[in-house]
C-alpha cells in the first residue's frame, strides 16, 4: 500500500516544482518507484556471513568490571574468534589471535576480549582525551572497537573503542557507512596488560544502544582490531578490499532474551563560574560617521544550564535543554569573513549533537547553530526522536530563542523571540538498506534590515530517498525541496539535489551529481544555504588499485568535471581536475591535484549586505554586477610520513595563476613530536601570497579624506552605483603551537597559540583603482582613470589607510586548559584565555605585535583576558 502513497505523492510535488522539466521528473519518479517495487533482500551480503554469529549469555552471577576476564560468569561463555585481516593482508588470518564474548543482565550488555600479542613489550599505548580520535588511536596506539546495530536496520550503528591505555572513544554509523564522531555516550571499560598480551571487559548500558524490545532479539554486530606496530586491522566480519557499506557488512548477535532495563532519567548539568576583561578601540560606524569608539568591561561570568533526557522506551527518546553549554572549552576558529559565503559552524553542543545525524539531508535545511547564536539565547527547546520495529523512525524538535541582551523576565515574558520547529519522518524500505523520508521545517521571528523590524516566516519542505541495490555497488539517492518565506514581501521556490554512483567489483567507482535551485528558494533560517539561483553538476571517474604494486601499497585516480550556471544561463564553473592518492610500502603518503578551470563569470562578488552582518539574505539582497573570471590553472602536491613514527611531518605547496596574469602560492608544514605516550607537541607553519588584478574593494562611493581625519561617508544611489576593485599582493602567515600532557586518561594539561597576520598591499593611487557599472557589466573591471564615474574633486581615502577593509590584520590567541575527568560523563576544566586584535596596523614580527598597546584614530585594537571553571556533571537517574 505505501509504495501507491508514495507514487502519487511522487508526482503530485511536480506542481511544486514547475522550474523542473515535467520529462526529467517523471523519469526520477518512474526509477524510484521501480526501485521500490524491485522486492526484497533477505539479508544484505548474506553468502559472506555464514557463521557469522555470536551467542550472548545472560549472566547468573555479577561481574566486577576490572579487565582481568576472571569471573565465574566468563567462563561459562564460549568465544569467538574467527577474525580475519582488513589490512594489510586482505582476508588473510591474522598476526595474533583475538578471542571475544559476549554476556548481559537486565541493564547492560557486557563484552570480553582476549587479544593474544607474542611480544605484549611492544603494545602500543597512548593517553589522550575521551573521544580524541587522531591523538589516541588514529595509528597511535593498539585498540579495539565493538560495532552494534541494535535496530539492525542495516544502516545505522553505534561504536564503542577502547585502546592499550584504557582511552575511550565513541561514535555512530548513519547511512550504512557515513561517520559521526560527535555522538558521545556513558558507558564504562576496563583494560589490563598481561605476559599473554592485553584483555578488555566492556560495560555497555542498554540505554544508549536504542533497541526495540522483541523475543529473540537479534542485532548487527562487528569486532575491529588494530595492531599499531604492524599496521594491522582485523574484523571478525570482512570483506574484499572496495566493498561498499559497513553495518550492511556485520555479523549478527543473538541470545538476548526478556529485556527488560528500567526507564530513566538522565540529566548532564553544567555551571560556569569566571572573569573577564575586555578592552578595546574599535571604529563604529554611526549615520554616516566614522568614529572610534573605547570602551573597557570587566565581567563576572555566572552562567548554569542542564541537558535532561527520558527514555520513553528503549527506542523512544525525549530530550530537553535550558540554556545548552555551547562547549566554551571548543571555541569557534577565530577569522575573518569577506566573502558573500556564511562561515560554517560545528555543533558543539550536546543537546543538539545527540541524534544529529537523523536530520541531515543532501540539501541542508537543518543547521543547528541557527538555535541560540548570533545574539540570542535559548529559552528552551525540546525534541522526541524514536525508531518502531517496523522501521519508522521520527524526529521533532522545537525551540524558542530570544535577544540574549534582554533579562529573564523580558525573555519570558515578551520581546523578538525566534521559534524553530522541525519535523523529520524516515521509512526503511528493502529491509533497512534504503529509505524514504520526509522533513518539514519552521521558522518564524523578528529580524532588522534597514534599521526595521520585520516579521518573519519560514516553511521548508522536503521529501528524499536513498537507495542502494546490488550489494551496495549502486546507490542512488534525490532530495526535492520547496519554500515559502514571508519577510516584506512573499517568495516561494524550488530546488532538487540528486546523486548516482556505481562502483564495480574490482577498480572503478562512477559517480554524478546534480543540484537547481530557484532563485527565490530560501531554506536559510533554519538552514545552511550558501547561495540559490544556481544549476550545477559534479561528476567523476576513481580508479583504485588497492592491493600492494611495486613500491605502493595503495594508488587511487581520479578525474573530477564541474560544471554550475545560474537561471539565467551565466557561466559560474566550468572545471576538470585530475587528482591521485598514493600510499607507499613504508607508509609515506603523497597527494597529487592539477586543475584547469575555464573563464567564468562571479555573481555574488559585488552582492549587496543590506543588514551589514555578512549574511546573504536570500531573496532580498541583489546580487549586484556580475564580474568576469579569468582561466586559471592550478596544481598542489603534499607529502607525509608514517603516522605511526614518534616524528611526524606533512608537508603541502599549493600553486595557481590565471591567464591575466594572477598568482597564488601557499605552504603549510605540520610538525608532530611525540616523545612518550603522554605527551606531544604540534607545530604549524602556512605562508600564503597571491596577486590578484581585481581585488574586490566595495559597493558604493567611497568616503573623502580630509587631511588623514575620518568624516562621513558618502553612499551611491542606484543610479550612481560602482563596483571598486584594486590590484592587491597579498600576504598572510599563520603561525600555531601546541603541548599536550596527559598524567593520565582522567587528568590532561593543553597549551595552545596561534599567531596569524594578514596585509594586503594595493593601489597607491586611488585614481588607478578599477570599477564595474551597469554598463562595464560582466567584464572585467576599467580603471577609473578612462571614465569619470571615479573622479571627484577630493580624493577617495586610500583603502590602505581604511581598517573596514581589513588590509591588515594581526591576532594572537592563546589558552591554556586543565581537564580533570572525576567521574564518568563529569569532568572539570579550568581554562585560562588571552586573545589579541589589530585591524589596520603592519607588524613584521610578533614581539612588536605583543608590546603594541597605543590606541591611535583608525587603528582597532582588542584585548580579551579570561579565567574560568567549568563542571559538567552527568546524573542517571
Amino acid at each position: 500500500m505505501y509504495h501507491t502513497q508514495i507514487y502519487w505523492l511522487l508526482f503530485s510535488i511536480k506542481d511544486k516544482f514547475k522550474g523542473i522539466n515535467n520529462y526529467k521528473l517523471n523519469i526520477i519518479c518512474i526509477i524510484l518507484i521501480s526501485w521500490l517495487f524491485s522486492g526484497n533482500i533477505a539479508e544484505p551480503f548474506e553468502k559472506y556471513k555464514s557463521g557469522k554469529t555470536i551467542n550472548a549469555k545472560m549472566f547468573q552471577s555479577p561481574i566486577i568490571l576490572d579487565g582481568l576476564l576472571d569471573d565465574v560468569s566468563w567462563e561459562t561463555i564460549t568465544p569467538i574468534s574467527d577474525f580475519l585481516q582488513e589490512e594489510p593482508l586482505n582476508l588473510e588470518n591474522p598476526t595474533e589471535k583475538t578471542e571475544v564474548k559476549i554476556g548481559y543482565d537486565n541493564d547492560a550488555l557486557y563484552v570480553g576480549v582476549r587479544l593474544f600479542d607474542l611480544h605484549p613489550e611492544h603494545i602500543k599505548k597512548q593517553l589522550s582525551e575521551y573521544d580524541d580520535w587522531f591523538e589516541g588511536f588514529e595509528g597511535k596506539a593498539d585498540w579495539f572497537a565493538i560495532e552494534i546495530d541494535s535496530h539492525h536496520d542495516h544502516q545505522s550503528s553505534f561504536a564503542f573503542v577502547v585502546n592499550a591505555s584504557e582511552v575511550q572513544a565513541d561514535y555512530m554509523v548513519f547511512n550504512d557507512e557515513e561517520i559521526d564522531d560527535i555522538w558521545d555516550s556513558v558507558w564504562e571499560s576496563k583494560v589490563n596488560i598481561d605476559k599473554f598480551g592485553w584483555t578488555i571487559e566492556y560495560r555497555i548500558p542498554f540505554s544508549v544502544l536504542r533497541f526495540i524490545e522483541t523475543d529473540n532479539m537479534q542485532w548487527g554486530i562487528n569486532f575491529i582490531r588494530y595492531i599499531q606496530r604492524k599496521n594491522e586491522t582485523d574484523f571478525w566480519v570482512t570483506f574484499p578490499r572496495g566493498t561498499k557499506g559497513v553495518v550492511s557488512q556485520y555479523g549478527h548477535l543473538t541470545g538476548l532474551q526478556n529485556l527488560t532495563p528500567k526507564k530513566k532519567f538522565e540529566i548532564k548539568s553544567y555551571i560556569l563560574e569566571g572573569m573577564s576583561n575586555l578592552d578595546y578601540y574599535k571604529l563604529n560606524e554611526n549615520s554616516n560617521t566614522v568614529v572610534m569608539d573605547a570602551v573597557v568591561k570587566n565581567d563576572f561570568m555566572d552562567d548554569i544550564g542542564f541537558d535532561l533526557k527520558y527514555y520513553v522506551s528503549n527506542s523512544s527518546v525525549i530530550d530537553f535543554t535550558l540554556n545548552p553549554d555551547f562547549g566554551q572549552i571548543e571555541a569557534d576558529p577565530n577569522e575573518i569573513n569577506l566573502t558573500a559565503y556564511e562561515t560554517y559552524f560545528e555543533e558543539n553542543r550536546p543537546f543538539f549533537m545527540e541524534n544529529a545525524t537523523q536530520f541531515i539531508t543532501p540539501l541542508e535545511i537543518f543547521y543547528s547553530r541557527r538555535i541560540g547564536d548570533y545574539g540570542s539565547s535559548i529559552i528552551g527547546a525540546g525534541k522526541f526522536t524514536g525508531k518502531t520495529k517496523d522501521g519508522f523512525a521520527y524526529n521533532i524538535l522545537g525551540a524558542v530563542t530570544t535577544d540574549s541582551s534582554a533579562s529573564i523576565q523580558q525573555q519570558l515574558a515578551h520581546g523578538n523571540r525566534n521559534e524553530f520547529y522541525n519535523g523529520r519522518v524516515r521509512y526503511d524500505i528493502l529491509d533497512g538498506n534504503s529509505n524514504i523520508g520526509a522533513f518539514a521545517t519552521h521558522f518564524s521571528g523578528v529580524d532588522t534590515l534597514s534599521g526595521t523590524e520585520n516579521k518573519i516566516v519560514s516553511n521548508v519542505q522536503s521529501l528524499d530517498g536513498m537507495v542502494k541495490l546490488f550489494e551496495n555497488k549502486f546507490a542512488f539517492d534525490i532530495q526535492f525541496i520547496s519554500s515559502k518565506t514571508t519577510r516584506i514581501i512573499d517568495y516561494s521556490g524550488y530546488g532538487i539535489s540528486s546523486e548516482i554512483s556505481y562502483k564495480t567489483p574490482e577498480h572503478f567507482t562512477f559517480w554524478v551529481e546534480y543540484e537547481k535551485l530557484s532563485d527565490s528558494l530560501n531554506f536559510d533560517y533554519s538552514g545552511y544555504m550558501l547561495r540559490n539561483n544556481i544549476e550545477k553538476s559534479h561528476s567523476g571517474i576513481r580508479y583504485r588499485q588497492q592491493d600492494p604494486i611495486g613500491i605502493f601499497r595503495t594508488v587511487s585516480t581520479d578525474i573530477q568535471f564541474q560544471y554550475a550556471e545560474n537561471l539565467k544561463g551565466d557561466l559560474l564553473n566550468h572545471a576538470i581536475s585530475i587528482n591521485t592518492h598514493s600510499e607507499f610500502k613504508n607508509y609515506w603518503a603523497f597527494d597529487f591535484s592539477i586543475s584547469h578551470t575555464k573563464s567564468h563569470f562571479d555573481d555574488l562578488i559585488t552582492w549587496s549586505d543590506n543588514n551589514f552582518n555578512g549574511i546573504y539574505n536570500f531573496g532580498i539582497d541583489a546580487l549586484g554586477f556580475v564580474i568576469k573570471i579569468p582561466e586559471i590553472r592550478a596544481v598542489s602536491a603534499s607529502l607525509a610520513s608514517d603516522i605511526r613514527n614518534p616524528f611526524y611531518i606533512n608537508y603541502s605547496l599549493d600553486y595557481a595563476e590565471s591567464e591575466i596574469g594572477d598568482w597564488g602560492r601557499e605552504h603549510a608544514l605540520q610538525l608532530d613530536f611525540k616523545p612518550t605516550e603522554s605527551f606531544q607537541v604540534e607545530i604549524g607553519i602556512a605562508r600564503n601570497n597571491s596577486f590578484e588584478n581585481f581585488h574586490y574593494l566595495n559597493n558604493s562611493v567611497k568616503p573623502k579624506n580630509f587631511h588623514d581625519q575620518f568624516t562621513p561617508r558618502i553612499f551611491a544611489t542606484q543610479d550612481d552605483t560602482i563596483s571598486l576593485f584594486s590590484e592587491s599582493h597579498n600576504f598572510e602567515d599563520v603561525f600555531d603551537f601546541r603541548i599536550e600532557k596527559s598524567f593520565s586518561k582522567q587528568f590532561s594539561l593543553s597549551i595552545f597559540t596561534e599567531f596569524s597576520s594578514s596585509f594586503n598591499k594595493l593601489e597607491k593611487d586611488s585614481t588607478n583603482f578599477k570599477f564595474i557599472d551597469k554598463e562595464t557589466n560582466y567584464n572585467y573591471p576599467k580603471p577609473c582613470s578612462e571614465v569619470s564615474a571615479c573622479d571627484d574633486e577630493l580624493s577617495l581615502i586610500h583603502p590602505q589607510n581604511d581598517p573596514f577593509f581589513y588590509t591588515k590584520y594581526s591576532s594572537l590567541i592563546s589558552n591554556i586548559v586543565f581537564r580533570w575527568e572525576f567521574l564518568p560523563g563529569s569532568s572539570m576544566y579550568i581554562v585560562y584565555s588571552k586573545s589579541k586584535f589589530i585591524n589596520g596596523k603592519r607588524f613584521t614580527s610578533i614581539e612588536d605585535f605583543i608590546n603594541y598597546n597605543d590606541k591611535i584614530q583608525g587603528i582597532e585594537l582588542f584585548n580579551d583576558e579570561s579565567l574560568f571553571i567549568k563542571i559538567d556533571y552527568w546524573f542517571d537517574l
